[in-house]
């Protein structure tokens, strides 16, 4: 269907839906997957003027602390989901702390499970800040 739209047409809906998310409390954050031009099928689509992450930051991120990420390539978009996931759940420390303490010991022990998977995850893809 993006495809099938006018530029200024996929721009405005866009930015209509994303503004809609955000009034709502919604935090939007977007994750590009960089192509070259001379490969792109679509290059207009995938390239547009000022590149596809100036694009995101004008157009579809949105919310206090939203983000941007981009993989290299579509080789590197696991690794880069991985990095957008640890650095959506280390910037909202305040979701953690308005959950119910009504299971403690619950909370505690999947509290310790999380930290020990985002310390391997973490691991995995190296450090988050570039």
């Amino acid at each position: 269907m993006c495809r099938a739209m006018a530029p200024t047409m996929l721009v405005l809906t866009c930015k209509f839906f994303r503004d809609q998310a955000v009034a709502k409390g919604i935090l939007v954050n977007g994750l590009v997957i960089l192509t070259d031009i001379e490969l792109a099928p679509y290059p207009r689509h995938t390239n547009p003027p000022g590149g596809i992450e100036k694009y995101y930051r004008e157009n579809v991120i949105g919310g206090a602390g939203s983000l941007v990420m981009a993989a290299e390539d579509y080789n590197s978009f696991g690794r880069a989901m991985v990095k957008k996931l640890i650095a959506e759940i280390a910037a909202r420390p305040e979701r953690q702390r308005s959950v119910s303490t009504m299971n403690v010991r619950r909370r505690m022990t999947s509290s310790v499970s999380s930290r020990t998977w985002m310390l391997s995850a973490q691991a995995r893809v190296g450090n988050i800040e570039e």
